[in-house]
């Protein structure tokens, strides 16, 4: 499921930053890797999901025995990749084949192999190439290639991210790509619309199309800084407000109010699959209003909080989103303001510690003082004002609700004043 992929790649971003443990990383690039190559629509959006099943068998494509890796590896490399995989002749699925996971720690596994673990890994990814060179002959599965508006926000959001913590340029231009994409082809003068495919678009948006898209330009924003997604985001938030907000007792609807379809119009609040449309909804308004500096964006996620405050309090594991939303709101998260010049590399160097610094919430943005849009910038986004360089380098303010540290040009003060 693409928003399967989405989700954990935002955690395992998150898991990175606070540990700053490599396996994490390579957890975020190897799941994007996968969705830029599998899941990725000639268009720029992204597909719903890849079916389980091949040639009428659950997970045949993905699954292995002993015997076919053998065959491909030669009898050592074989085992070593079984053993560490956990592929046996036995094995842990259907019809005794085995899904490739790991079961122990690669320095422990080394050890035993009497080899490093740098050697380990090195042939790890050789035999791992040749094994999908491999299952790259078999009959894939089928896939389910409509592109939902909602879904692809969680997707702009895994990438933005992933960008932030492994500077890899391509998450970035995918990113820009689908919403750029939805902008062209789901952003009506009718509204945010829900489905894709093949040229031809449905049904108008739910709260999660909204909330999902909106979190998603925010994130984006945070990655490239170009004005246009706030801009976008803005707008987008002001539709969504107008369309789904419960003005008399708070939270959002999951559905416009002239849906004539329907019966109850319900509300959207606690989390399955996927966030709840109220829960993203009350963060990226959150956000935006630190971006913004637009209060009814904080009260309306405030009263969004007071109205599913009871619910969250009884069964707070169907509300772990919305309680994120609430420690946004309770605990002041950072405002970083980075100015500098655009590829200076010291600019470049603060903007990484930013971006690989955990926090229990933060919102980045910067401006070139050099720039003839600078003011306009300076306009939108108010943490921008009289930030200026000091000493002529690029220097970044720490704020929490408006009330600043002292600024800096050092990477190593930036991160122990986003530690603090």
């Amino acid at each position: 499921m693409l928003y399967d992929n989405a989700l954990l790649t935002v955690a395992y971003c998150d898991a990175f930053q606070l540990t700053q443990k490599p396996l994490y990383r390579r957890v975020v690039s190897k799941t994007l890797n996968y969705v830029l190559s599998d899941m990725t629509d000639e268009t720029g959006g992204f597909h719903s999901a890849e079916d389980a099943d091949s040639e009428g068998e659950e997970g045949k494509f993905y699954v292995w025995t002993p015997s076919e890796i053998v065959s491909v590896l030669g009898a050592e490399d074989g085992k070593l990749f079984c053993d560490y995989f956990d592929a046996s002749n036995d094995g842990n699925f259907e019809h005794k084949r085995s899904i490739l996971h790991v079961r122990t720690v690669t320095t422990e596994f080394a050890e035993r192999y009497s080899i490093s673990e740098a050697e380990l890994e090195s042939r790890l990814a050789a035999m791992k190439s040749k094994l999908l060179e491999q299952r790259a002959l078999r009959v894939r599965p089928n896939k389910d290639d409509k592109i939902l508006t909602d879904w692809n926000g969680l997707m702009i959001s895994a990438l933005a991210r992933g960008y932030q913590v492994t500077g890899e340029e391509k998450y970035h231009i995918a990113a820009r790509k689908c919403a750029a994409f939805i902008q062209q082809n789901l952003f009506t003068s009718n509204g945010l619309m829900r489905v894709y495919r093949a040229g031809t678009v449905k049904q108008h948006g739910f709260i999660t199309d909204y909330a999902f898209l909106l979190n998603g330009l925010v994130d984006l924003y945070e990655s490239d800084f170009d004005i246009k997604w706030l801009e976008w985001a803005d707008q987008l938030a002001g539709d969504m407000l107008a369309k789904f907000e419960d003005k008399d007792n708070g939270g959002f609807f999951m559905t416009i109010p002239n849906q004539t379809d329907l019966l109850v119009r319900q509300k959207d609040s606690y989390d399955g699959a996927i966030p709840s449309g109220s829960s993203v909804a009350t963060m990226a308004l959150l956000r935006l209003s630190l971006l913004l500096d637009n209060k009814s964006y904080r009260i309306t996620a405030e009263r969004t909080l007071q109205s599913l405050a009871a619910n969250a309090n009884k069964v707070p594991m169907a509300y772990m989103n919305l309680l994120n939303a609430a420690d946004l709101l309770i605990h002041q998260p950072h405002e970083i303001a980075i100015v500098g010049t655009p590829g200076d590399e010291s600019m470049l160097a603060l903007i990484r510690c930013a971006y690989q610094t955990y926090t229990l919430g933060r919102v980045i943005a910067f401006s070139d003082p050099a720039n003839p849009t600078s003011s306009l910038i300076t306009a939108r986004i108010p943490l921008m004002k009289d930030r200026t360089m000091i000493n002529g380098k690029a220097t970044a303010y720490v704020c929490q609700n408006f009330a600043c540290k002292m600024p800096t040009n050092d990477v190593n003060v930036l991160a122990a004043q986003l530690g603090q």
